[in-house]
C-alpha cells in the first residue's frame, strides 16, 4: 500500500565519474514509494544499500556497474518487502 502522496513506482539512474576508478552507473526501480524515502548505497568490496521509508516498500531491484580493483564490476539486489522506519 503507497501512502497518501506517494508514487507507485519511481525509476532511478545515476552516474559518477571518479576519475581515478572510472564511471560509476546505478539504476533503481522502486515499486510502492511513500511520502518520505532515503535510498543510499555504496558499490565496493562491501556493496551495501540503506532504505529508510515512511511506510512498507513493496519491492526495490537496484543494478550498479562500475570498476572495482582495476576490473569492471556490477552488482544487483532486489529488496522485498522492506518496513518502514524513520526516514
Amino acid at each position: 500500500m503507497v501512502e497518501a502522496g506517494g508514487v507507485a513506482l519511481l525509476r532511478v539512474q545515476a552516474e559518477a565519474d571518479k576519475a581515478e576508478d572510472g564511471a560509476v552507473r546505478a539504476a533503481a526501480a522502486i515499486h510502492g514509494v511513500p511520502s518520505k524515502l532515503v535510498l543510499d548505497g555504496s558499490f565496493g568490496a562491501d556493496s551495501r544499500i540503506t532504505v529508510k521509508s515512511s511506510a512498507d516498500v513493496s519491492m526495490i531491484n537496484a543494478h550498479v556497474t562500475g570498476i572495482y580493483d582495476r576490473q569492471s564490476a556490477s552488482a544487483r539486489a532486489r529488496l522485498t518487502n522492506v518496513p518502514a522506519c524513520a526516514a
